[in-house]
């Protein structure tokens, strides 16, 4: 769905990518960030320039804040819920002419 906005250019040029997300596999918080950092790259054009990482190691949360050269911006943050709890994710991209929103 957010692939399709962004190709029918419903939301303008993708500005700002904030997901927040909660995964059942801790050692996997790091793998998981980078995946959404991936779909950004994707959904912005171009490679991200800049990559600072907070709570590697932790096994509770690992953020990211990425930057790229032609302005674009994310915050992704993925944190553990353990084997007893459900995933989870916050989605919001914003772009020059609208926003995208999904919980689930």
């Amino acid at each position: 769905v957010v692939q399709e906005a962004v190709d029918e250019e419903r939301l303008g040029q993708p500005q700002f990518l904030r997901c927040i997300a909660q995964v059942s596999d801790a050692a996997g918080l790091g793998h998981a960030v980078d995946e959404w950092i991936a779909l950004g790259e994707a959904w912005f054009g171009t490679p991200v320039a800049t990559r600072h990482r907070l709570g590697e190691g932790s096994g509770v949360y690992v953020t990211e804040m990425a930057k790229w050269d032609t302005g674009q911006a994310a915050l992704v943050t993925i944190s553990s819920v353990g084997s007893n709890g459900a995933p989870a994710i916050d989605l919001m991209l914003i772009g020059s002419r609208g926003t995208l929103y999904h919980n689930d």
